[in-house]
């Protein structure tokens, strides 16, 4: 390390970690959900090499002292905890070389962290010493192991709201030694674990959204964590933010979605950019994992140190997200150009989000929805029982139905137009409909953009109503609507909602928070004359397909559509 912070040509891209001890031995890493134990046997390998070079050790002596020192693993499940424990020591033994047998080794330091107490309070309290505040603190401890199978590596035992600070690590086991005469218990291993505040910690998050959660666990997220309530991978990540120690560095894998425009994540992401300094943020996007296939979550690596961020903290940003398998990702993240953004100037973003920078798109400026109404559309609640296609209908004309706009599969004046809905002037049953949501309706017999809330395809909106997958952009003045149409209807815009937010579905509140350069786009618009004008549609599928033979798309169908006696 000190090489490393001497010599600027060897600077790691995430920094010196001037903040970490200066030899192997000091350093102390954990794993708070460590599974199978995977990142702890990558922190063996390289800890023992480390440890040999500055100890002159021999490899089962560096092996037994990094397992003795540096290593610590936790884990919900009682058999994840067990593999873990059992792959370091197989992983061990063949660092340390031939000869070396079972239990000549200590054993790896990972404990199970949903073990309720295996004491009960009025053993604990008889080791109180007549203090009022150590009785205090077991009693807190005690009833904070109780949520053990609930919460394991959340729980923080280091912290005590009602008391002056909580329990330490080191009282912990000593109240364990004196409970048993000797081996601290379990639960009381993991307590002192969360306790202590580590050099590193690496860690695999759990992925659960806020929908899939136990309600219990839902709630107590709520009650401890509510900045990060949202989603479990968050809240492991702002615990974890609690874990290393002064100087130290957390590395999180976790969903990239906080990192994005969600209303629901804007406390925790303030709170992260302002109070620590972000080492590198890599963004892995979907199949990120060499081990698994087809999952589609967009993943992150976030590597952040417990000191504050200064007016010059540039966070390095890879984007590797363009690569398709995970083994390729990894391979992208030697290769890739890191781009470098003020720290603290993300604060500033719509919703403080992480912003990637591109060549292409304005950084500075006023906003769209500086110049627009943003409207997001209804929800039918039931679709089989209030939604038609439009040619499942004798005619268009009937009072019971109308049109509505749903996300268009390719931008264009007249896309997205198959659907209609039973809404019989606004006082049918779909108004009550427990499901429903009737919203957007201050766009309706407006002119404006109608945007997919996925892949941002724009159609233009001439007062119809729309679908929940999309929004309505309204100019507030109509005379701007060709340069939003221009805007919207360009590649240029779809990057800069998604540098804002990176999810499959983007939230209603990012679409018109990118930066809208007018006059750029009043000097690209169409006549707006000529955007008045009802387009001209050759798709069938629209509703609005004029029939006509010149310029159709697929004839044949609707060729054979005419000789049953289809008409447009």
């Amino acid at each position: 390390l000190t090489h490393l912070r001497l010599d600027p040509r060897s600077r790691p891209l995430a920094g010196g970690f001037e903040g970490w001890p200066e030899r192997a031995a000091e350093l102390s890493l954990v794993d708070p959900c460590c599974g199978a134990g995977h990142f702890l046997i990558e922190a063996l390998q390289i800890l023992v090499h480390f440890r040999r070079a500055e100890e002159g050790l021999t490899p089962a002596e560096a092996a037994a002292a990094v397992l003795r020192d540096n290593l610590h693993g936790l884990e919900l499940d009682p058999n994840c905890a067990d593999v873990a424990r059992l792959g370091l020591d197989m992983a061990a033994r063949q660092l340390a070389g031939p000869g070396t047998i079972a239990g000549s080794l200590p054993q790896a330091r990972v404990a199970q962290a949903g073990r309720p107490p295996e004491w009960s309070l009025e053993e604990g309290l008889i080791h109180d010493g007549g203090d009022a505040e150590t009785r205090a603190r077991i009693t807190h401890l005690h009833g904070l192991l109780q949520q053990a199978p609930l919460a394991g590596s959340l729980l923080q035992p280091g912290a005590h709201r009602e008391a002056k600070a909580g329990i330490s690590a080191e009282d912990i086991e000593a109240l364990g030694r004196a409970l048993t005469g000797g081996t601290i218990p379990a639960s009381l291993q993991a307590a002192a674990m969360l306790a202590r505040r580590y050099t590193l910690v690496a860690t695999n998050v759990p992925f659960l959204g806020h929908s899939s959660m136990d309600p219990q666990l839902r709630s107590w997220c709520a009650e401890h964590f509510p900045r990060s309530r949202s989603d479990l991978a968050t809240v492991f990540l702002e615990r974890c933010a609690g874990l290393d120690a002064p100087g130290g560095t957390l590395a999180a894998v976790l969903p990239s979605t906080w990192l994005s425009y969600t209303r629901y994540f804007e406390a925790l992401r303030r709170k992260m950019l302002t109070t620590r300094r972000w080492d590198m943020v890599a963004l892995l996007g979907k199949r990120a994992f060499a081990a698994l296939d087809g999952e589609l979550v967009q993943v992150c690596l976030h590597i952040s140190s417990d000191q504050p961020p200064d007016a010059h903290t540039r966070v390095p940003l890879l984007d590797v997200r363009d690569a398709t398998r995970g083994t390729d990702k990894a391979t992208r993240l030697h290769e890739v150009d890191a781009q470098h953004v003020p720290q603290l100037a993300q604060r500033d973003n719509p919703g403080s989000a992480l912003v990637v920078p591109e060549a292409e798109r304005d950084t500075e400026g006023p906003l769209l929805s500086d110049f627009v109404d943003c409207y997001e559309g209804l929800s039918r609640g039931d679709t089989e029982r209030f939604s038609r296609r439009f040619w499942e209908l004798p005619s268009l004309d009937s009072p019971a139905w109308r049109r509505l706009v749903e996300s268009p599969e390719e931008s264009g004046p007249a896309t997205g137009r198959s659907s209609v809905f039973r809404w019989d002037g606004g006082r049918g049953p779909l108004v009550a409909h427990p499901s429903a949501r009737i919203q957007g309706q201050p766009a309706w017999q407006r002119q404006g953009v109608v945007v997919s809330r996925t892949h941002c395809k724009a159609t233009l909106s001439r007062g119809e109503a729309f679908a929940q997958n999309c929004v309505c952009l309204v100019p507030r003045d109509p005379a701007d609507l060709p340069a939003v149409w221009a805007f919207c209807n360009s590649p240029e815009y779809r990057r800069a909602v998604s540098s804002l937010n990176q999810k499959l579905i983007k939230p209603s509140g990012v679409m018109d928070k990118v930066v809208f350069d007018r006059p750029r786009w009043q000097r690209r618009a169409p006549d707006a004359a000529a955007l008045a004008a009802r387009p001209v549609c050759h798709d069938p599928r629209q509703a609005d397909f004029n029939g006509a033979s010149e310029d159709m798309r697929h004839p044949l169908h609707v060729a054979v559509a005419r000789l049953l006696g289809y008409r447009w």
